[in-house]
């Protein structure tokens, strides 16, 4: 709604799933105290913002926005009221519909990591560059048989974020 009706302010207060319904005001907050939100009705029955988030869009016949209804509603309309109307059965043949939706969802940034041998020596030459006395913790020996492939299991050269993540994944 935000965006399309003028009058509506919606922010979303949490990203965290399950928390992450918007909280909206028509003509911003026109009371104070505990209950200073807008009233939504569902077909004459009041709700919550959780209720109508939940709703399937593919479910709203219409809806219609009362921004002062204190003639009507009382103190509760004081903030707006949001009515919507859900569709119903109609007379006549069934009529069946399907919707499908499927998202891929992909890295927009790959991570440029050093490979097991480049680290190595790196490593080495961070140690000797603060102290040109101290012993380089991999050997010469250790980082030619990882660079050749010699004995994996003694010497391995993983590509762990490769490993551990996908390249795309579907929802």
């Amino acid at each position: 709604m935000q965006g399309k009706i003028a009058g509506i302010v919606s922010f979303q207060r949490s990203g965290e799933p399950g928390a992450d319904n918007a909280d909206f005001f028509i003509r911003g907050v026109g009371t104070f105290g505990a209950n200073n939100r807008s009233l939504i009705l569902i077909d004459n029955i009041e709700v919550s913002a959780d209720v109508l988030t939940r709703l399937p869009v593919d479910d709203i016949e219409n809806f219609s926005i009362l921004w002062d209804a204190t003639a009507v509603y009382g103190s509760r309309g004081a903030n707006g009221v949001m009515l919507v109307t859900t569709k119903t059965g109609r007379e006549g043949s069934a009529k069946i519909s399907f919707r499908t939706e499927q998202r891929i969802s992909t890295p927009t940034q790959k991570l440029k990591i050093a490979d097991p041998v480049t680290w190595m020596k790196m490593f080495n030459e961070a140690v000797t560059t603060r102290n040109p006395l101290d012993l380089e913790p991999y050997s010469q020996a250790k980082i030619e048989n990882t660079q050749a492939g010699n004995a994996p299991i003694a010497y391995p050269a993983v590509d762990w974020l490769n490993e551990l993540t996908r390249q795309s994944t579907t929802t």
